[in-house]
């Protein structure tokens, strides 16, 4: 039975795999078939962004995939930001405000009267 990494974090199952692996001597001997064993368990999403270079030994593969965790938290992180509504209306590139009201101002300045149309719960403003 193979070791997954599952829910647990990079540094975790290379804790869970050291840690196991006193039980299983001959799947560590050789540093390259040790180096294979980990990485075979990582999470599917962290394997793939590694899968495109080979690794010196098993600190650089552990390094490298704790990277690749911590990356793919940080864009996560980025996006959930993103997604999180910032007070009312909906805020330009440059911060601007959008407000829902009749009059509003685009990201050049130019004052407008529109009317506002929701798609998806986004209001999208057209010319009255």
């Amino acid at each position: 039975m193979q070791l997954q990494q599952g829910n647990m974090s990079v540094l975790e199952y290379a804790s869970k795999f050291m840690e196991l692996s006193r039980f299983a001597p001959a799947f560590i001997a050789e540093e390259r078939l040790k180096m294979n064993q980990f990485q075979a368990g990582l999470s599917p999403t962290i394997k793939e962004r590694m899968s495109v270079r080979q690794y010196a030994s098993y600190v650089d593969l552990y390094d490298t995939a704790v990277n690749a965790e911590r990356a793919m938290k940080e864009r996560s992180n980025y996006f959930n930001e993103q997604r999180e509504p910032k007070g009312r209306g909906i805020t330009g590139i440059t911060g601007e405000s959008f407000s829902h009201k009749s009059r509003t101002v685009d990201l050049l300045g130019v004052s407008t009267l529109a009317t506002s149309i929701k798609v998806a719960n986004i209001p999208i403003h057209g010319p009255r």
